[in-house]
């Protein structure tokens, strides 16, 4: 569904059931009239597939698989089998050594968690968990989360979207595009949102500015990822005042995290690391690789995500990995990422956040600035009288070592009030974690409620978030 990229007012709704008819045509009205709509449609948009998904061989592959598991119970972590192995980051040998469990995403391999760090589990206690739950998991993931909060954590963020925007109005540009003030110092960095005319969020990222007419974006990768690129693109003048240039491929991101890091990086990085501010960007060298270093973690630790042109990703990883032998250095699977995310009260776009949810109701009240003019910013009331139907909240279940799933239902006793949108075990407080967007009445600390997961109803406590961070 949507509109083609490469012709503007071609629109398209194909492949879709007839039970989902009535949807798809009240969601194609609204964009063929508004050119927006309140849902999050990112999973279905036209524009979602790399160029590999083009491929007349790929399409008849894929399609088959598809056909032949249609009305399979799916695996909200699992993967296709066919056509792996497309997309390869540049550390995918080094991966490969480490027994990286690998799932698919967007034709990308992604590391889940790494075989070699078993013996992990002789050091840190990760509970067990059995049926639907554990499958597509490992008690490593645990492992390698405790690991990043004690020691250091390496991770390939190279699968994640990075996008360059240059030329002489590229702060203007940004300026109307994202909720958040651009007009950053050269090496500033700052989350924001991005949104459609009705203040749903359609776009949550860091921006870079590396030089005065030049930005850098980092966004969720996979189709999501896909989805923002093509709307910044939408949005750009017809005219050369600005360019809009997708840097996956030709760029890697290695992220070191935990209380180990600045010492891992201390002696391979040619900058005073004691000067070097959180939420700055730098353009520096580790040992004879150019990065543009970045100051900035999702994790709740202290971390630096290190982008360098992808000839040189091997090498970089090698060297950071040699550097940090001393200190414990870990490879780290987004298994642990996600989980550490979790516990630092950091969004995830296309779950937490999207289309349907405003950033006030997201949570994400620091990133929207009221003294820029920005799309969507007339649907939004203005800080302090946030839209008050519902707000991403955060949970732990009272039941050490249970865990529940994304997408179940949040209950106030017979009465349903809201649904989880990303959950995880939160290895350092020894609790599942659910983030669910809740009615106001149930969203102050310390109120219960419950969550029902597989017909079985769990006992939950709201908290204050984040649950953990030392950055």
């Amino acid at each position: 569904m949507g509109e083609s990229p490469d012709v503007d007012g071609f629109w398209v709704a194909a492949a879709i059931w007839l039970t989902h008819g009535g949807g798809a045509g009240r969601v194609m009205a609204d964009l063929l009239e508004d050119g927006e709509t309140d849902l999050d449609i990112d999973d279905m948009h036209i524009t979602r597939f790399g160029s590999h998904a083009e491929s007349p061989s790929f399409v008849h592959d894929r399609a088959y698989e598809v056909y032949d598991t249609v009305y399979d119970i799916h695996h909200p972590r699992g993967s296709f089998q066919t056509h792996r192995n497309l997309r390869q980051s540049p550390v995918y040998r080094h991966q490969k050594e480490l027994g990286a469990e690998f799932y698919e995403d967007a034709g990308w391999e992604r590391p889940r968690w790494y075989g070699a760090n078993d013996s992990l589990l002789d050091d840190y206690a990760v509970p067990s968990r059995s049926g639907w739950e554990a499958k597509h998991w490992s008690r490593i993931e645990g492992a390698e989360h405790q690991a990043v909060r004690g020691r250091v954590g390496i991770a390939d963020r190279t699968s994640e979207t990075t996008v360059t925007i240059t030329g002489e109005d590229a702060l203007p540009f940004l300026q109307w595009v994202f909720t958040n003030d651009m007009d950053l110092e050269v090496g500033g960095v700052a989350e924001t949102t991005m949104l459609n005319e009705r203040g749903g969020v359609v776009g949550y990222g860091t921006v870079s500015r590396v030089e005065p007419d030049r930005f850098r974006v980092s966004f969720d990768g996979g189709a999501a990822g896909m989805c923002q690129v093509n709307r910044l693109r939408k949005r750009a003048p017809d005219d050369s005042s600005v360019t809009v240039s997708d840097d996956v491929s030709g760029s890697c991101v290695i992220g070191i995290y935990g209380p180990n890091a600045r010492a891992t990086l201390e002696s391979v990085m040619h900058a005073d690391l004691s000067s070097f501010a959180r939420s700055t960007a730098r353009d520096i060298h580790v040992k004879s690789v150019p990065v543009t270093a970045v100051r900035d973690s999702d994790t709740g630790e202290d971390g630096w995500e290190l982008h360098a042109p992808t000839e040189y990703g091997g090498n970089l990883w090698n060297t950071l990995w040699q550097a940090g032998q001393d200190h414990g250095i870990v490879a780290v699977g987004d298994g642990a990422l996600n989980t550490l995310r979790l516990e630092a009260g950091q969004r995830a776009y296309g779950t937490d956040v999207h289309a349907e949810f405003t950033p006030f109701q997201a949570g994400l009240d620091d990133l929207v600035d009221f003294d820029t003019e920005f799309v969507g910013r007339a649907a939004l009331r203005p800080t302090g009288e946030t839209d008050s139907s519902v707000k991403l909240t955060c949970l732990t279940l009272d039941d050490r070592g249970a865990v529940v799933m994304d997408g179940v239902p949040v209950f106030d006793g017979t009465r349903r009030v809201g649904h989880v949108t990303s959950a995880g075990y939160g290895y350092d407080i020894d609790a599942c974690i659910a983030y669910a967007y809740l009615q106001p009445e149930h969203t102050a600390a310390g109120t219960s409620v419950t969550v029902e997961y597989q017909n079985e109803r769990f006992d939950a406590t709201v908290r204050n978030e984040p649950l953990v961070n030392r950055s």
